[in-house]
């Protein structure tokens, strides 16, 4: 995992969880991913467990008003790397 490198996590003690946010009529849902990693930390066998408010508010140490708000920033830097294109920063075609 990319993101494992880049942040200097330890796959095995990091507490991934998902988050999936509101969604016409759908309420927001969070859940926690664990893990089968390998000795390679190469993850398998995933498995999804439901988290409640209170849970995600208690393993993030943070409210849902600014994990929101934080989700919001994460999906617009995902949407404008998604827009991104390199040889366009490079002046190549």
């Amino acid at each position: 995992m990319d993101l494992v490198v880049a942040k200097g996590l330890n796959p095995k003690t990091t507490c991934w969880i998902q988050h999936g946010p509101l969604h016409d009529d759908l309420p927001q849902v969070f859940e926690e991913l664990q893990f089968t990693w390998d000795s390679n930390n190469t993850a398998t066998d995933p498995q999804w467990q439901h988290l409640d408010d209170e849970q995600v508010e208690a393993l993030t140490g943070d409210s849902l008003s600014a994990l929101n708000r934080r989700f919001e920033d994460s999906e617009l830097q995902i949407e404008e790397a998604a827009d991104y294109d390199p040889t366009e920063a490079r002046g190549t075609a």
